[in-house]
């Protein structure tokens, strides 16, 4: 009976201190009232382990818009938040911290903590102007790693349209949820890696601004080491009792 007991409390001990499977998810506020630190207008933010870096990138004059050289190495512009979001200081369409065609605000989440994998990201979007385009790349700079196109265009990995300057059928919505002329909407990309995403917007004349970011995860907890020792502890103790039994 003793040794049934002692047996089960070595496996109750082990499940407690051996690491966790654990999901959750972090938002970042990304208006005014969230809590960053800036260097040269470039953001960071870091929460529960987890760093993510906005910077703002301008495609340049030679480019009509950041899609038609999708792998080129950009020029950083400075990036600014308002009350409903974040977007681009100098904003050349509207000059109100939006987000333009020509210009995109790359979120950095190329690295996470040890033993966790980012599952799916939600990207909040205010301040609509018809719709939001958002891209991924596996670079700093570049709006998309890839050079695959259709038609003129590189696909993106989330497509946001309100229906009032586009047609839905020309553009469509890509895990986006926007309602008909609603200027506030989100993308939910799946992903099981970290990257870069680049967000900017539908085409020209259209605009939009990041209001928030959630980042969801998986992983494992490692235990504590003073967990440990109370463990050890605890194992020592049930068998110093087994033997004093023994020996009454």
């Amino acid at each position: 009976m003793l040794r049934h007991k002692f047996i089960l409390g070595v496996l109750i001990l082990a499940a407690a201190v051996l690491p966790q499977a654990r999901a959750a998810s972090i938002l970042f506020t990304l208006s005014t009232g969230g809590s960053f630190s800036d260097s040269h207008q470039v953001l960071t933010y870091v929460d529960s382990g987890f760093t993510m870096v906005l910077t703002g990138y301008d495609c340049g004059a030679s480019v009509s818009y950041c899609d038609s050289v999708p792998t080129q190495n950009n020029s950083t512009t400075a990036i600014s938040r308002g009350s409903s979001g974040l977007g681009l200081t100098n904003d050349p369409q509207s000059g109100t911290y939006e987000i333009p065609r020509n210009e995109f605000v790359q979120v950095d989440l190329s690295v996470v903590p040890a033993h966790t994998t980012i599952t799916s990201i939600q990207f909040n979007l205010a301040g609509i102007i018809d719709g939001w385009d958002i891209y991924s790349s596996t670079k700093a700079s570049e709006l998309d790693s890839t050079t695959t196109k259709t038609g003129t265009q590189v696909t993106p990995a989330a497509q946001g349209n309100n229906n009032t300057g586009f047609s839905l059928a020309s553009y469509p919505n890509i895990a986006s949820t926007v309602s008909t002329g609603a200027t506030t909407g989100y993308s939910t990309i799946v992903t099981g890696s970290a990257g870069y995403f680049n967000v900017t917007a539908l085409q020209a004349d259209c605009e939009t601004m990041l209001s928030s970011i959630t980042v969801n995860y998986s992983g494992t907890t490692t235990p504590e080491p003073g967990g440990l020792i109370l463990a050890g502890c605890a194992l020592i103790g049930i068998g110093l009792i087994g033997k004093r039994k023994k020996k009454a």
